[in-house]
């Protein structure tokens, strides 16, 4: 028996309609910074600790306080995921290898404290300046007479030998 081809259907020139896309759903926004945000205000706010870094229990620790997360699996995931992408774009330095501690790098802190100064310059300008007293032009005190270095130079002394 020879092999006939199976009957296609005859396909439709109009296409269906396509839903339209919509957000009726969006992603909450978290109450908290990225994580690479937090892991760097916790290295911040950790001096003590600059030199050697801050252990990945510090930061844990930090952000369950400061921004109240409960530290979870998938925390632990996303913070370890937020270290090793800040080390590929040079934000953190891993000093003794990827599970010990964490520190700023050094374009990272520079860039850090001059956002920081950017800050401060900002805030400064809208606060006005307290208006200085005005007070009297205080007189210059009178210029001493010249010092004499030796007592033969001083012409106001007499010399002990030749009284």
């Amino acid at each position: 028996m020879p092999r006939t081809k199976a009957a296609t259907k005859p396909k439709s020139a109009s296409k269906p309609a396509s839903k339209p896309v919509s957000k009726s759903n969006p992603k909450p926004t978290p109450a908290h910074p990225t994580w690479i945000d937090m892991i760097r205000e916790c290295i911040v706010n950790n001096p003590d600790d600059a030199r050697q870094g801050v252990s990945r229990h510090q930061i844990k620790k930090y952000v369950e306080e400061q921004y109240k997360l409960e530290i979870g699996a998938a925390q632990i995931a996303q913070l370890s995921r937020a270290l090793t992408t800040g080390t590929d774009k040079d934000i953190f330095v891993l000093p003794k290898g990827p599970s010990g501690r964490v520190k700023l790098s050094p374009k990272a802190k520079a860039a850090y404290n001059a956002k920081l100064k950017e800050d401060e310059s900002a805030a400064k300008p809208t606060s006005k300046p307290a208006p200085k007293p005005t007070s009297k032009p205080t007189s210059k005190p009178a210029p001493s007479p010249k010092q004499w270095r030796s007592p033969s130079l001083n012409p106001q002394k007499s010399h002990p030998k030749l009284s």
